[in-house]
């Protein structure tokens, strides 16, 4: 059993943004714990370009960092073992799979955390589950 649920950027720009997947995280937040990869918060602050958003994004941190999961130097060169398998399997350029490697730490880091990965992005994550054992729910 997972002991938690780790979310994707993909979640929590729509959540921030559209309020998209609020019932949803609510409900896993009143029954599991929630954790949050600092790669995907990276991409979350990135998004951040005024100075509302940025005050927002600051207060959400403050309230996850009991929960944030970061990568460790094994995860980094598993990372690029990944990498390399996905760039000869895959018949990817290697720019393609460069813009892959936020993704691979987080499912990285979700499997690490046995946490079930919560995303939006099928197609990334469709094709991670084929090189990392992660636990991925679609949403």
């Amino acid at each position: 059993m997972a002991e938690g649920v780790l979310f994707d950027t993909s979640i929590l720009i729509p959540l921030y943004n559209e309020n998209r997947y609020r019932e949803r995280v609510l409900d896993l937040g009143g029954r599991t714990r929630l954790f949050f990869s600092v790669v995907a918060i990276n991409e979350f602050i990135r998004g951040a370009h005024d100075r509302r958003s940025q005050n927002l994004v600051r207060s959400f941190l403050d309230t996850v960092k009991e929960n944030l999961i970061s990568p460790t130097e094994r995860q980094w060169i598993e990372c690029g073992s990944v990498s390399e398998r996905i760039l000869k399997r895959e018949r990817r350029s290697k720019e393609k799979v460069i813009l892959l490697q936020n993704d691979i730490l987080i499912a990285i880091g979700a499997r690490d955390a046995d946490a079930i990965l919560v995303t939006a992005d099928r197609n990334d994550f469709t094709i991670l589950k084929e090189f990392i054992d992660v636990a991925v729910d679609f949403w």
